[in-house]
């Protein structure tokens, strides 16, 4: 009877599993023809996205106890590292904001629109555009980063292509600028809980790979590759 039950669970995690992989593959095509906004509204963020990842993560949990994976601690790591990753994801996306935010030079706002309604969400601090600046390379045209220099809460900062600023739980990211580059638009992100439970995720999936690793080749073929890879 055992037998009977893991054979269906087996086939249902590893077809739930090609069926996300698929998915994925299609919203990389979508989000380079279409852009990032409709590939998160009608893919990554739609319900039925989510309750894909939920069956997939249940299927998964399910197939793992069957076949006692428990019992191998450095392999349960890992799957268990990659359960809390999905956790990370789904509590990101019932918790998380994601909005944008408008300056131009001189201006000062405390607000944000949200990405999904385009509703004013108030900010607990005041954002103010002192300059808009776009770097080169040298000896060339071509852009190496855009950058907004900000007073937020009375203190100098940056943001830009290649730095994220955070305060206060936000982050702000560089995501385009006006025409006649006296404006910018930064991306708001919003997300006190979810990136810690993702990070916690991705720790933990570090030190079962490394147990897995050391099980199997010992400190000595670790350090080794270690330095390969270096």
């Amino acid at each position: 009877m055992g037998k009977n039950i893991d054979k269906p669970i087996r086939r249902c995690a590893f077809g739930l599993l090609a069926a996300v992989m698929l998915i994925l593959a299609a919203a990389t095509g979508v989000e380079k023809i279409f852009g990032g906004s409709a590939a998160r509204e009608h893919i990554y963020g739609a319900w039925w996205m989510v309750g894909l990842w939920a069956a997939l993560s249940a299927a998964a949990f399910c197939y793992l106890f069957r076949r006692r994976l428990y019992r191998n601690p450095p392999a349960f790591l890992l799957h268990c590292a990659f359960g809390l990753i999905l956790a990370g994801a789904l509590t990101t996306f019932l918790t998380g904001e994601r909005g944008y935010l408008h300056l131009r030079q001189g201006e000062t706002v405390r607000a944000y629109l949200l990405e999904e309604d385009e509703r004013r969400q108030p900010l607990p601090f005041d954002v103010k555009l002192v300059l808009f600046d776009v770097e080169y390379h040298a000896g060339t045209g071509e852009p190496a980063d855009f950058i907004s220099f900000l007073k937020v809460d009375g203190e100098m900062c940056r943001a830009s292509m290649n730095k994220i600023y955070r305060h206060r739980g936000f982050r702000l990211y560089q995501i385009g600028y006006d025409p006649d580059e006296m404006g910018s638009t930064l991306l708001v992100s919003h997300d006190p809980w979810g990136i810690g439970v993702t990070y916690s995720g991705y720790l933990l999936l570090g030190a079962a790979m490394l147990w897995l690793l050391l099980r199997r080749v010992g400190w000595r073929g670790t350090l080794y590759l270690a330095l390969a890879v270096a």
